[in-house]
């Protein structure tokens, strides 16, 4: 059968039986503290675990004080006790809660900063397409623009080019005249030349060496 829960009003509860129902992990403490205030006088305030007769662990609060004698000799403690054990189950639970509490916020913390680390990512991608967006344009316009004016260019060039072939062929067999009319003939061909170039990088035309 069960030993009772509690102790009755005639059982012995000497200061070995208090001994010896304070949990052995806080006995060491106890001991300890009373020592200090029969020593030194001072107040006796102490939480303990104890273990009743029927097994179950409660926490005790002691408080006491050191009664001195005329002359000033020791003469006894006194004191009071109190059950506090539902404090401390309400304390720890509050403990288990907080530590619970601090894990959420430090995942929900390590979450939103691999958000935010991620949102920096999509951010620096973004301005990085749009620069190169804005560069691509840029050649764009620029290729448009040297299209143009190499497209007008190679045709004046082309007009050029079948005029002096014309004159090359009516002129009378004139030296010299010869001479310049090649000249102007091979300073168009380049000219027509560089604007082939001009044209295929303007991706007008595909650029044949």
């Amino acid at each position: 059968s069960l030993r009772p829960s509690v102790r009755q009003p005639d059982e012995l509860f000497g200061y070995g039986e208090l001994l010896r129902s304070v949990h052995p992990d806080d006995l060491p403490r106890m001991r300890a503290a009373v020592q200090a205030t029969v020593t030194t006088g001072e107040d006796y305030a102490i939480e303990y675990r104890t273990i009743w007769p029927d097994g179950t662990l409660h926490w005790a609060a002691i408080n006491g004080r050191l009664v001195l004698g005329r002359a000033g000799q020791k003469l006894r403690l006194v004191g009071v006790s109190a059950d506090i054990t539902s404090r401390k189950l309400a304390e720890d639970d509050l403990r288990r809660v907080n530590e619970t509490l601090e894990e959420r916020v430090k995942e929900r913390t390590f979450e939103l900063e691999a958000a935010h680390r991620t949102v920096l990512a999509e951010v620096a991608q973004r301005e990085r397409t749009e620069t190169l967006l804005r560069q691509a344009q840029k050649m764009e316009a620029i290729g448009q623009l040297t299209g143009g004016v190499a497209h007008d260019f190679n045709n004046l060039l082309m007009a050029v080019l079948g005029n002096l072939d014309l004159l090359r062929k009516h002129l009378p067999e004139d030296a010299r005249m010869l001479r310049l009319i090649d000249g102007a003939l091979q300073g168009a061909r380049r000219g027509a030349a560089l604007t082939q170039r001009l044209l295929a990088f303007a991706r007008r035309q595909d650029l044949v060496v």
